[in-house]
């Protein structure tokens, strides 16, 4: 049994792993209080000098070995963490599209080509205009885990990451205290034992490489400053500096601010030589801009933001700064409850304080350790290392503030915050030393774990379904020439691979393509297009902790929908390959749109059974005026199709009234648009010209739809060719 608490949960050790770090520190207090006469420091010996005036001594050979240990104990039990609780892979979306941001960079490009119907391939996250998509991050953290993909190996990226974060944070420590040798180990150490370093350095998120690079500019900052007098010394430490800024930069923008103080020192007292620190910056820099130009079309445009244009709303809900903030789609919840009048001060500082709550058991596994920063900076304020270590993580977290989602889940932390955990590190170092109390850190943070931070990392462990949501193990066994298809954003992230596409677009099939699920005639337009390759279907209950299941499958042309109400379509739809008359396209499916103006869109739940598969993609117009969207026409082969949309409302009572206008190859057809509650209305919206698509048989082309009010709702679209026979 676990006692809940504000601050999470304590309660006996909940897994294995829990019970091995009840039992080592437990021995490690022991032994602490063995030797704890032994583990004083003179206070003297504790950074009275200013910063960058003595170099540290260089280090022993057992010295070295024992560093060494130190990195590699880290970088093994972040390796055990995806074994024992990521079961092998990246588990939330975020750390999904790292993953197939970093496949389309090995594939050498920002973005990968889509074939159609692009829908089957679009999804959370991905950015796209029906020809090409790119995921949204910024491109530094997923050119070093595509370094993994081309090895083979990328899973091993975040534990190698986890060792080097180590070694980094003990240099960081080095450099500011250079006389506090106890200072060094205990702060290496508590970066070895932090669970949420092991979670972040295991997991495909960017905030590992973050922390790497922060502590390890900080080290070369310093190391610059001491040689300030010396060019052939200074310089290469400022060119060091300067390439961790700019991966820094092309991998989360805002925590550079953090490096403000570092920089300060290392440029005083010639501020000349931050030419250097620019030139080294410039790889990063670069990088970042042509990535987001690539994806946007601007040179110093935002994925994100284009992509919640198009993804999320009201209009401008996501971003940086104050005012109308919080995107009702994604983050709904969190915007009712806490953003009911916009994002101002008082909710930045609500934002900021559920952060930092979040963040009190991250450095030391226990929020003692959290409570014990403000004492280590009163104890060693006078000294310039404890300034510049605590300006850096006020910085920190006031850069934050004005982005309005806290981004914390469990096992994750304030991941915001995780970037300035080795700064953490050394100042807990210095402040434990300080007070004679180096000796409990070890013990106390394990039994930390064990007793408290645990529970945040098994409710990682077993949550959506207590797995990845693909697993390439199942699909080994596969032809090459095969389709399998996914139900989940965070499935197809982690199982598509661009190359395999781009190979059989061509005919010359490499690996099995990994597609979405769509439930509509797509999946079996897709295969048609392909040159109908066998199918798969992988099953998988996020909600059940159930192994999942890869099987043949041969999609319907009419999907999963409600085949009483298509006795038309199902009268049409022949043996093998043979396409129905009328083609029935899921509206939900080309969420996110790949053009939105006027207001936003999203997928929707309405009332009615009318509703072909309970959901549709609802229109929300801005008060007063009319949005419009752009959705992908496709059927077996081009020719003149009939074109009619299904419309519900999401209005509780009454009928919805509004204007509908549809542009097809005729131009505009305003008209008047009426739907009823928990009912469905169709119109016949005009004939369409559908021309080849970009490779296959298929034909392709778009739909523009505009409609005024707030509470319609795209149910589906039916294509039906001209010439074919009159419904009955």
């Amino acid at each position: 049994m676990a006692y809940v608490t504000r601050f999470g949960s304590f309660g006996a050790p909940p897994d294995g792993v829990a019970l091995t770090a009840l039992v080592l520190g437990l021995a490690l207090l022991a032994l602490g209080w063995r030797f704890r006469a032994e583990s004083h420091t003179e206070p003297r010996a504790l950074g009275q000098t200013a910063l960058g005036q003595t170099a540290p001594r260089a280090l022993s050979r057992r010295e070295r070995l024992a560093l060494m240990a130190l990195c590699g104990a880290a970088a093994l039990l972040s390796a055990g963490y995806v074994a024992f609780y990521l079961r092998g892979g990246p588990r939330i979306i975020d750390a999904t599209s790292y993953w197939l941001e970093s496949l389309t960079l090995a594939s050498g490009s920002s973005s990968f080509e889509l074939t159609e119907p692009s829908a089957s391939f679009r999804g959370r996250f991905l950015l796209s205009d029906g020809a090409r998509a790119a995921p949204i991050f910024p491109p530094g953290y997923p050119a070093v885990l595509a370094l993994g993909q081309l090895a083979g190996a990328p899973m091993a990226v975040g534990p190698l990451l986890g060792g080097l974060l180590v070694l980094t944070t003990f240099h960081a420590a080095r450099w500011l205290f250079p006389s506090a040798t106890r200072v060094w180990w205990l702060a290496a150490v508590l970066s070895l034992l932090s669970a949420c370093l092991r979670y972040h350095s295991a997991d495909t998120m960017s905030h590992a490489l973050c922390a790497v690079l922060i502590s390890a500019t900080l080290a070369w900052c310093l190391a610059a400053r001491h040689h300030a007098g010396d060019r052939a010394r200074a310089v290469p430490r400022l060119l060091g500096a300067g390439l961790a800024m700019g991966l820094l930069f092309a991998t989360r923008p805002v925590s550079c601010l953090t490096l403000t103080p570092a920089l300060v020192v290392a440029l005083w007292p010639r501020p000349a030589r931050g030419g250097w620190l620019f030139l080294g910056a410039l790889p990063g820099v670069l990088g970042a801009l042509w990535h987001q130009a690539s994806a946007t079309g601007e040179l110093f445009g935002s994925t994100q933001l284009a992509y919640y244009a198009l993804a999320d709303g009201p209009p401008g809900c996501f971003g940086y700064g104050f005012g109308a903030r919080g995107c009702l789609y994604e983050h709904g919840d969190f915007v009712q409850r806490h953003l009911p009048h916009g994002y101002g001060l008082w909710e930045a500082s609500g934002t900021t304080l559920r952060r930092l709550m979040a963040h009190l058991k991250d450095a030391g596994n226990l929020p003692l350790f959290a409570l014990m920063l403000p004492v280590a900076l009163g104890v060693g304020w006078r000294r310039g290392a404890v300034r510049l270590l605590g300006v850096s993580l006020v910085i920190q977290v006031l850069a934050y503030a004005p982005f309005y989602f806290d981004g914390n889940y469990p096992g994750g932390g304030a991941r915001l915050f995780v970037d300035v955990l080795p700064l953490e590190h050394v100042l807990l170092a210095y402040g434990l030393t300080a007070l004679r109390l180096a000796w409990l850190a070890p013990g106390v943070s394990l039994l930390g774990f064990a007793l408290h931070a645990s529970y945040d990392h098994r409710a990682l462990a077993t949550r959506e379904g207590g797995r990845p949501m693909f697993e390439p193990s199942l699909t080994r066994a596969l032809p090459a020439r095969s389709v399998v298809f996914v139900g989940t954003d965070h499935g197809f992230n982690l199982g598509h691979d661009p190359r395999a596409l781009a190979h059989a677009r061509t005919g010359s099939w490499s690996a099995p393509v990994v597609a979405r699920e769509r439930g509509d005639a797509r999946d079996a337009l897709l295969l048609h297009g392909l040159g109908s390759p066998p199918a798969f279907r992988y099953e998988l209950n996020p909600q059940g902790n159930e192994p999942p299941r890869l099987s043949p499958w041969r999609p319907s042309w009419i999907g999963g929908l409600d085949e009483s109400r298509h006795s038309e379509a199902r009268a049409h739809t022949g043996p093998g390959d043979v396409p129905p008359a009328s083609i029935l396209l899921e509206a939900e499916a080309d969420y996110p749109p790949v053009y939105v103006m006027g207001g936003w869109a999203h997928v929707e739940w309405p009332p009615g059974a009318c509703v072909s598969g309970r959901r549709g993609l609802r229109l929300r117009a801005a008060p007063g005026g009319a949005v419009t969207v752009r959705l992908e026409l496709t059927a077996p082969q081009p020719g003149r199709y009939v074109v009619r949309a299904q419309f519900a409302t999401m209005e509780p009572t009454g009928t919805t009234e509004g204007r509908l206008e549809s542009t097809l190859d005729a131009g505009s057809a305003p008209r008047a648009l009426s739907v009823p509650s928990g009912g469905c209305t169709e119109l016949e919206l005009g004939e369409v010209t559908l021309g080849a698509a970009r490779a296959g048989p298929l034909a392709s082309g778009w739909l523009q739809l505009s409609v005024t009010k707030d509470f319609f709702v795209i149910d589906r679209l039916t294509l039906t060719p001209v010439d074919a026979p009159a419904e009955r």
